[in-house]
């Protein structure tokens, strides 16, 4: 099994958990429906921007650490643009069941995974990783 395939099929069920289970807040104001698509949208921008950015550094034959774009500022821009966009969605959708599940699993997937490839960057780049880790958030 492809490694990605748990990855997606944990996003399908959050989503479609999330889309079934909406409207749970009893709620409709204006500043939460405005607040929730900013921060989706702003997660997915981040996210989109993350992509573009280390897909072209990728593209290089040779290990090279991405700090350029958005990676100057955010070091998993991939992840939180992610946890962003599922958070957003759950607001949007007042979805209560679908905030417990973006903060007590969706979350500490991505969290888990950014402290694995964390690590791996250390072992790869060493002190200039750790040197870029004071430079940036996440």
């Amino acid at each position: 099994m492809h490694r990605d395939i748990p990855e997606l099929l944990l996003h399908l069920f959050i989503l479609a958990t999330i889309v079934v289970f909406r409207d749970q807040f009893g709620i409709s104001d204006i500043l939460i429906n405005i607040f929730s698509a900013v921060i989706t949208i702003s997660g997915i921008v981040i996210l989109v921007a993350g992509r573009l950015t280390i897909d072209s550094t990728l593209s290089s034959k040779k290990a090279k650490l991405c700090t350029k774009g958005i990676y100057s500022k955010i070091r998993h821009p991939v992840y939180v643009g992610r946890i962003m966009f599922f958070l957003g969605l759950t607001l949007l959708f007042k979805s209560a069941i679908g905030i417990f599940l973006v903060i007590t699993i969706f979350m500490p997937y991505h969290i888990n995974k950014i402290k694995k490839e964390e690590q791996e960057l250390i072992k790869i780049f060493g002190r200039g990783y750790l040197n870029y880790r004071k430079k940036t958030i996440f």
